[in-house]
């Protein structure tokens, strides 16, 4: 209550004082995540960094691994990182629905657990990966045993995800607020 209170006795001086320069800043911020560019990754780098994760042996708490990356990683170096994982994550998708389909294999899989399964393998790392590509009867039983969690590309962050590190998004909030009380 006291905090309603005390919102109603300044709502005058945010409306007015306020506003403008919070406006702009938000603004600012909008165009320099706008402005993010993917920074490229090597396989080396990016393997490295799988590695690093654990992914399926250390942990499978994306949540916790994206907050990790984004303590390291600038936002255009995980646009880049996400951008091999999706490539390589693709890369694979590719070949195991070719080799789905000239065998005649089915499995039970929505759209969104196939996703997770083919991130997994991402995430297992290198090896198990390439073991995969040349061996796609890895995935099948991967699949078959439901053997994978959700999802590995979750880990890495997008530029819009190191909002939550600045005070960008308040910003944008109390903008929000405060055109609401105009």
């Amino acid at each position: 209550q006291w905090v309603a209170a005390l919102c109603d006795r300044y709502k005058a001086v945010l409306v007015n004082d306020m506003a403008p320069s919070l406006i702009r800043l938000a603004q600012q911020q909008t165009i320099h995540r706008m402005a993010t560019v993917s920074e490229p990754i090597s396989d080396s780098a990016f393997w490295a960094i799988v590695n690093k994760i654990g992914w399926g042996t250390k942990t499978t708490d994306y949540k916790m691994v994206k907050r990790s990356l984004m303590r390291v990683f600038t936002p255009a170096q995980c646009e880049g990182i996400l951008d091999k994982e999706s490539e390589l994550r693709h890369q694979l998708t590719v070949k195991f629905d070719k080799y789905l389909e000239a065998n005649g294999v089915e499995l039970s899989l929505g759209d969104d657990s196939f996703s997770d399964l083919m991130n997994h393998i991402v995430g297992l790392g290198k090896s198990i990966y390439n073991a995969c590509m040349k061996n796609p009867d890895l995935i099948v039983d991967l699949a078959r045993r439901d053997d994978f969690a959700e999802s590995f590309s979750y880990c890495f962050p997008h530029a819009d995800d190191f909002d939550s590190l600045n005070v960008s998004k308040f910003i944008n909030w109390a903008v929000g607020e405060i055109e609401g009380l105009k």
